[in-house]
């Protein structure tokens, strides 16, 4: 038996170069970094391919393009999903270059395709640039692997009806057949003049939640409104409620904040779904996950008119990739 979700993210790095306060996988801070390999939990996503039929499936991280063998996630998700058509990249778009040797196997010799949701965090120099010229470039070569092959001169067409403000959609399509969009897709958001939600409070050893962990009347408010309350994470071979919650355990780890008064029920009361095949214990779990739960009332969702800013995000100061 196989049960649907809308959105299952994959997070295969903690890493990433962006300082992003308030990020919702705690990336923005040096201290939280590693990186995990593919080979290392294709068990766990062998069983839970068997039960688990994602709408759509995302790469995540951290910034998942610095991790130097991405390929290997991205076969090895086609493995076991094979319905799949589509397997989504989340990206903040500096280490577009890393696709470039791929090209053909990510966009164009096969039925499963690499989508693009690039997230542009600032117009910086050289930094923003660097992400429109990687970018183009990308689609460039997408389409010219394509006429290799097909002999089809394809173009890169704006999906208007899905675009909003801040976020534009590309589709590869045939000119020929215009109205089918079967060869790739692309979306850029530009993050840097839009408004950003912070998921916590304070930074490092000063991190707290929003609210109390038994506060009844937040959890609620902030499901409510909450962008990210339809994405399953897979985090290390269990299932995760949503990207925050997925990584929390290791980020009060590393600062030494899982006996935090404020932070203790977070840290001990909730229960991710382990590798298993019992489907009841399977279907109960994916129920809650789609209602509010004691863990949601970490994020500030209700508040959002108060402290939504419009702010760029720049790369940290020496940066440098660790590997766990």
């Amino acid at each position: 038996m196989k049960f649907q979700i809308e959105y299952l993210d994959i997070v295969i790095i903690r890493s990433c170069q962006l300082k992003c306060d308030g990020c919702c996988t705690f990336s923005h801070h040096n201290e939280i970094n590693g990186l995990y390999e593919a080979e290392d939990y294709e068990e766990q996503l062998a069983l839970w391919s068997k039960y688990i039929d994602p709408k759509r499936i995302n790469i995540f991280g951290g910034e998942p393009l610095l991790h130097p063998r991405f390929i290997n996630w991205f076969r090895l998700i086609k493995k076991y999903w094979p319905d799949q058509s589509r397997i989504w990249v989340n990206t903040n778009g500096y280490q577009i270059d890393k696709l470039f040797p791929y090209v053909n196997e990510l966009f164009v010799d096969h039925e499963i395709k690499l989508c693009l949701a690039v997230t542009k965090h600032t117009q910086d120099e050289p930094y923003g640039s660097l992400v429109d010229s990687n970018f183009n470039k990308l689609l460039d070569l997408i389409k010219t692997g394509l006429y290799n092959k097909t002999g089809i001169a394809h173009r890169w067409d704006r999906v208007f009806d899905w675009e909003s403000q801040f976020k534009k959609f590309f589709t590869l399509v045939d000119p020929m057949n215009p109205d089918i969009f079967s060869h790739g897709f692309a979306s850029f958001c530009e993050q840097f003049d839009d408004n950003f939600v912070p998921h916590y409070q304070g930074y490092g050893s000063t991190l707290k939640p929003w609210h109390s962990y038994d506060d009844t009347k937040g959890l609620y408010q902030n499901h409510e409104v909450c962008h990210i309350k339809n994405y399953v994470q897979f985090y290390k071979g269990n299932l995760y409620k949503c990207p925050p919650r997925a990584v929390l355990n290791q980020t009060l780890n590393t600062f030494s904040l899982h006996d935090d008064k404020d932070w203790s029920d977070y840290y001990n009361k909730y229960e991710p779904l382990e590798p298993t095949t019992d489907t009841n214990k399977i279907k109960t779990w994916l129920d809650n996950q789609k209602n509010p739960e004691k863990t949601c009332n970490m994020c500030g969702f209700m508040h959002s008119h108060e402290y939504h800013l419009k702010t760029q995000h720049f790369p940290k100061k020496m940066f440098k990739l660790k590997v766990s």
